[in-house]
């Protein structure tokens, strides 16, 4: 019986210390919890803090602390506390910028679009964030891309090693640099001779990549796109075609190549061509050329009906 009522008087201590409701009236019980020997309510106080949002500023100080806590629940539940509670504070991006090297890939992660909604302070950590792009750690570099990508357009002043990382020996690496400088849009113009080169990348996870961020780049991309429906990789001549459709007139020089891609032996890539070229001439006044007008009429013939069909939208327009 006795040891009964003090599990019981244990357990309402517990409940007392971590309910979010409580959490909401006494934020500074929330903050002693975050001492507590047991892992589960240093957890669950960190969880509630978040729930507090900027109410629980005061905790910033001591959830960078468990960021190096030996659970990694505990070190998660302080990311997403300091994402809700460290707005404005460097101490809690700067705390952000070491989770990157967690050993966990939940936190590492985490801290990544941690930094990203914490934008406005985590800028000033982009040249810390672009000093773990040169450590031997596969993760840590992975972790420091994506951390990157969510910061553009601010982390253009890592667009040469962004560049770089497009030959990383890793392919996580060159995928999550081509993303990142695809976000970066026209910034990144200067990265489209690498990605030239990236878009005949033996894996094609990296391919595909490059194809969308070459597409977020735009109209200075459009020679290597082109280039790209004359590749090996049925996704990279897939997502070329796509990518041209996106730009519109500003994709008006790849009306040859694209009429040449009908004749492409995948049917995925004749139909997005077909679409391209629909997409383009709904969007310029161009004359398309007899040769490219004839080129497509003969792709009337194709047995497939889709691309039949596709062809004869693209030449409603392009070809009036």
């Amino acid at each position: 019986m006795k040891i009964s009522g003090i599990l019981k008087y244990s357990v309402c201590l517990y409940l007392l210390a971590t309910t979010s409701v409580f959490a909401e009236v006494n934020v500074e019980r929330q903050i002693t919890a975050l001492d507590h020997p047991l892992w589960t309510a240093r957890r669950d106080a960190a969880d509630n803090l978040a729930s507090a949002g900027k109410d629980g500023a005061a905790a910033v100080p001591k959830l960078v602390v468990l960021l190096g806590d030996v659970e990694k629940e505990v070190r998660r539940a302080s990311v997403r506390a300091l994402v809700a509670t460290g707005e404005g504070s460097a101490e809690a991006v700067n705390g952000l910028v070491g989770a990157l090297q967690d050993s966990d890939w939940v936190v590492r992660r985490s801290a990544a679009l941690a930094l990203a909604t914490l934008r406005t302070t985590a800028n000033a950590a982009i040249p810390e964030i672009r000093k773990l792009l040169t450590v031997e750690s596969v993760d840590i570099r992975n972790a420091a891309i994506l951390a990157l990508a969510g910061l553009a357009p601010d982390s253009k002043q890592a667009l040469p090693d962004l560049i770089k990382a497009l030959s990383d020996p890793d392919w996580k690496i060159r995928s999550g640099a081509a993303d990142a400088l695809g976000n970066l849009g026209s910034d990144a113009s200067e990265a489209v001779t690498q990605l030239a080169i990236n878009l005949r990348d033996p894996d094609w996870r990296v391919a595909e990549q490059v194809v969308e961020a070459l597409s977020r780049i735009g109209i200075t991309a459009v020679p290597v796109l082109i280039e790209g429906l004359k590749a090996d990789s049925v996704p990279v001549r897939w997502g070329s075609a796509r990518a041209l459709g996106t730009m519109g007139e500003g994709a008006i020089e790849a009306v040859p190549a694209l009429a040449a891609a009908l004749g492409d032996p995948v049917m995925q890539v004749q139909w997005a061509s077909a679409r391209a070229l629909w997409a383009i001439g709904e969007q310029t006044d161009h004359q398309t050329d007899p040769e490219t007008i004839q080129l497509m009429i003969q792709i009337m013939n194709d047995e497939d009906w889709v691309v039949r069909w596709a062809v004869a939208r693209a030449l409603g327009v392009v070809g009036d």
